[in-house]
């Protein structure tokens, strides 16, 4: 349950019987899926617009705020990248494990948290003067996706 640099460096081995071990760790090509879609979502959802005007209130605030282009106005976004970073390097580079669960699901909260927090807030400023645009759902989205293939994995490994 070894990953393919971790076989590069210490078995020496072709390329071509690196790719066929790593393939052959992979317990389910499912949890593997799982992974890469909500690593995508979480990733094409934060450089979408997380807030827009609300076009049902008889006036609109000219007021922009940050989210309104793109989640990454967010400098809490950029860790958020760095965590989907690792959890997909670590899944790739070691296989799937207790750790990289561990990873999974820090990463899958964080998803989660970090876009409920933002809206939340900017709710109790604003009242209902913004809403949540597609780019902050589907993070969250993407953080639910990221965070049941984590306790998947997990529960695999016990």
């Amino acid at each position: 349950m070894r990953g393919i640099i971790y076989y590069t460096l210490m078995t020496h081995q072709s390329p071509v019987a690196l790719f066929q071990r790593w393939q052959s760790s992979i317990d389910d090509i499912r949890l593997v899926g799982a992974t890469l879609l909500g690593a995508i979502s979480i990733v094409v959802g934060i450089y979408l617009p997380w807030l827009q005007s609300n076009p049902a209130r008889e006036v609109i605030r000219h007021v922009y705020l940050p989210g309104m282009s793109s989640g990454l106005e967010f400098d809490v976004t950029l860790a958020l990248l760095l965590l989907i970073a690792v959890s997909v390097a670590m899944s790739i580079l070691v296989g799937y494990s207790q750790f990289t669960a561990m990873i999974f699901v820090l990463t899958g909260l964080s998803s989660i948290a970090l876009p409920s927090y933002l809206l939340l807030d900017i709710y109790a400023v604003y009242g209902g003067d913004f809403i949540p645009q597609i780019g902050s759902l589907l993070t969250i989205l993407g953080g639910t996706v990221v965070l049941v293939t984590g306790i998947a994995v997990f529960i695999n490994k016990l």
